[in-house]
Parts: C-alpha cells; structure tokens; sequence
C-alpha cells in the first residue's frame, strides 16, 4: 500500500518516552540489529505473527501453522498479528485523538523499529 508505514502499537499515555504525558507509536522495520533491542517485534517491516504458547487451548483451528490468516481464526489469541499498514492521515487522526492530555510538555514519540527507514 502506497504512503503507508507499517505500525505495531500505539501506546496512549505514556510517561516514559520523553516528558510529560506523550502517545508513542512503534514502527516496524529496522535495518539495525541491536543486542538490546527492546522492541524485536519492530525488526521486519511487514506485517508477522507472535505465538503465545500460554495462551493456545489446541483447539486445532490453526492447523498448528503459525500465519497471518490462522491469526484471525485464534480464539484464545494465541496467535496475533503484529503489524498494520496506516496512512499518514489516519496516524495524525490517532495521534491528535490524544492531545488534550498533552499538557505543555507533553506529545508523540516515534518509536519501534526504524521510523525513518
């Protein structure tokens, strides 16, 4: 999709990256590779699955493949598809949404993988 960035997590009243109570969004896509890397979810720059083996029930509607389309099929979200492609507009939408808690310290921290890749 055209003039879109792939994003993992919106976090909405943060106070730990940067001052005041901030929104961070966390891209995906990093070319670095990081021995401390927080956030490894945010290396590939499409869209993948996480397995959660504690909470999988066997249900067997995964067929026990790990994909994006079983994702949705997860009742227990065992499997979660980690990545959305947003535009530019709907971000700012998400984003300014959180504004009145801002203050005058506050704001939005670009996180994740590599925002600028």
């Amino acid at each position: 999709m055209e003039n879109t960035a792939v994003i993992f997590d919106i976090s909405h009243s943060s106070f730990v990256d940067g001052p005041g109570i901030r929104t961070t969004v966390f891209f995906k896509g990093c070319n670095l590779r990081c021995a401390w890397c927080h956030n490894p979810e945010g290396l590939r720059k499409e869209p993948q699955v996480q397995f959660f083996r504690e909470h999988c029930i066997g249900c067997g509607r995964c067929g026990g493949l790990h994909t994006l389309e079983n994702a949705a099929r997860c009742p227990a979200e065992a499997l979660k598809r980690v990545g959305d492609a947003v535009s530019p507009e709907a971000l700012l939408e998400l984003v300014l949404a959180d504004q009145d808690f801002y203050g005058s310290e506050g704001g939005v921290t670009f996180s994740g993988g590599e925002c600028l890749l």
